[in-house]
């Protein structure tokens, strides 16, 4: 069985208050302890396993605050992970504009929508409809995530991780 080891930089943009830090905290170390390691980029090493053989992955979550040009630093990521919060419409409307920049990149990256505070859906200002007109506009996926209790983030970092093998075995 055939053994790699690669490098993968998954950015987490979104604007600011939307969860971002919250979510890296919880894939990075499955935890919602934003403070345990505040750093602007995360690191986390997996053994991921395909048909083929295995990979070990060096994972770095790279957080991209709503800052001006904070777009560029989505260049040369293999994973995009465009974070929204459930309970501010703007956060979709800031995240629709990511993906129109991520859209015109050359270089194609795993794709996901995260809507963030699941927990706080009673307060929430868009919902499911507008999450799937934006994921059919740009052909990505959407998953609704509770950061906190760690519910659906596992859906979606298998789903990253699965396209990333793909992309890494079609190399």
């Amino acid at each position: 069985m055939e053994s790699s080891r690669v490098t993968w930089k998954i950015s987490v943009s979104g604007l600011n208050g939307s969860g971002k830090s919250t979510l890296i905290s919880r894939m990075v170390y499955n935890s919602n302890n934003v403070g345990l390691q505040p750093k602007p980029i995360q690191r986390k090493i997996v053994n991921l396993e395909w048909k083929g053989g295995k990979i070990t992955a060096e994972l770095l979550f790279l957080e991209i605050s709503s800052e001006r040009d904070g777009e560029r630093l989505l260049t040369g990521s293999n994973a995009i992970i465009v974070v929204s919060d459930l309970t501010n419409a703007r956060s979709l409307d800031y995240a629709e504009n990511i993906l129109k920049f991520v859209t015109g990149m050359r270089n194609k990256s795993v794709t996901v929508l995260a809507a963030t505070k699941l927990d706080l859906r009673y307060s929430a200002q868009f919902w499911e409809d507008e999450l799937q007109t934006v994921s059919k506009r740009y052909k990505i996926p959407y998953f609704i995530v509770n950061s906190k209790s760690g519910s659906e983030w596992e859906r979606m970092y298998s789903y990253i991780t699965e396209n990333l093998i793909q992309v890494f075995v079609k190399k």
